[in-house]
């Protein structure tokens, strides 16, 4: 089995550890099942649960690509600095297609993010590709992925998992 926590050049933060306390008290393992995802769902979750957690406010699926992709969720603080968030939450039904579909599905945000150009008022904002993996394969094949030589982004992509076994929480961040 995989190492489920990376060695980090530094700690997750409070904002980080909020999602992976908020992953860890829902029964993820019965969502995950659930035909149809569970993506959306966790998008309105943690829209609402944001602005207690960074203050300020928090939209869904906002027009901020210049090729009309939406972001699944953008925040945007009391000093007006804006946060643009994409959601990959492993599911069942994709699993049984293949198991990299949580890191394939992750590394499509990554690349969304990093290469996808914004409209002019989103230029500055950051952006947090957020990854929630339930079981233990797609979990493990998503480390295996994010670790071997091919993957462009080593520096940027973290990962650690709730107590108990509990979900993880892969994440990724670009200014």
């Amino acid at each position: 089995m995989t190492s489920r926590t990376k060695l980090y050049t530094r700690t997750p933060n409070d904002f980080i550890n909020h999602i992976v306390d908020w992953a860890a008290d829902k029964p993820l393992l019965q969502i995950y099942s659930q035909k149809g995802g569970w993506e959306g769902w966790a998008q309105v979750e943690l829209a609402m649960a944001f602005p207690q957690w960074l203050g300020g406010s928090a939209d869904r699926e906002v027009d901020v690509y210049t090729n009309g992709a939406l972001a699944d969720i953008l925040t945007t603080a009391v000093d007006n600095k804006m946060m643009i968030f994409e959601l990959k939450c492993q599911s069942f039904y994709q699993d049984q297609v293949t198991p990299d579909a949580l890191a394939n599905g992750f590394i499509l945000d990554l690349n969304k993010v990093n290469y996808t150009p914004r409209k002019q008022d989103y230029q500055n904002a950051a952006r947090i590709v957020i990854g929630i993996g339930v079981t233990g394969t797609g979990v493990d094949r998503a480390i295996e992925i994010f670790t071997g030589p091919a993957f462009a982004y080593p520096n940027q992509t973290f990962w650690t998992q709730a107590p108990n076994n509990g979900p993880t929480v892969f994440y990724a961040e670009f200014s």
